[in-house]
C-alpha cells in the first residue's frame, strides 16, 4: 500500500511541527542537565528523552519556579498532540481538513482511532511550540546564569 500524496501545505505544517517539537525537546533535555546537581558525573538527567521520560526528568528538577512549571505543563500537553500527529497516517480531505488514523496500544492491544484535524489547528499548535521554544530558551539562559530569573 502506498501512502497518499500530501499537499505541499500539509507537508510543510507537519514538518514544522516535527522541527519545533524536536527543538523544544532537545532544549528541555539541556535544562535537565543544567539542573542536575551532579550533572558532570550523572547520566540520569533524561537528556535525550522525549515524552514521558523527559517529563519525568523535568519533574525531578528541585525547586522549580512558576515559569518552569508552566513550561513543563505546556510541554506535557503539546507532547500528547505531537505523538498523535507524528504517529498517525494522514489523508488530505480538502484545502483545510485532514483525516488521521492511528493505532495506539491500549492495554497491549492496538486499537484503530480516526480523527479530523484542520490546517489551522496544526498552525495553532506550531505557534504554541514556537512560544514554548522561546520560553524554554529563556529558562536555559537563566539556568546558565546568562539572564536574571
Amino acid at each position: 500500500m502506498t501512502p497518499p500524496d500530501l499537499s505541499k501545505e500539509l507537508a510543510i505544517l507537519l514538518g514544522r511541527l516535527v522541527y519545533y517539537s524536536g527543538w523544544v525537546e532537545h532544549t528541555l533535555g539541556e535544562l535537565t542537565v543544567l539542573h542536575h546537581p551532579q550533572r558532570s558525573e550523572s547520566s540520569d538527567t533524561s537528556w535525550g528523552s522525549s515524552g514521558r521520560g523527559l517529563i519525568k526528568g523535568l519533574r525531578r528538577i528541585p525547586n522549580p519556579d512558576d515559569k518552569l512549571l508552566a513550561a513543563i505543563s505546556e510541554y506535557e500537553e503539546l507532547s500528547e498532540w505531537r505523538n498523535k500527529v507524528i504517529h498517525s497516517g494522514w489523508v488530505d480531505q480538502g484545502p483545510e481538513i485532514i483525516m488521521g488514523f492511528h493505532a495506539p496500544l491500549q492495554r497491549g492491544v492496538p486499537t484503530m482511532a480516526t480523527y479530523a484535524l484542520s490546517h489551522s489547528l496544526l498552525d495553532a499548535l506550531i505557534v504554541r511550540w514556537t512560544q514554548l521554544s522561546s520560553d524554554v530558551d529563556d529558562l536555559v539562559s537563566v539556568a546558565m546564569g546568562l539572564k536574571p530569573s
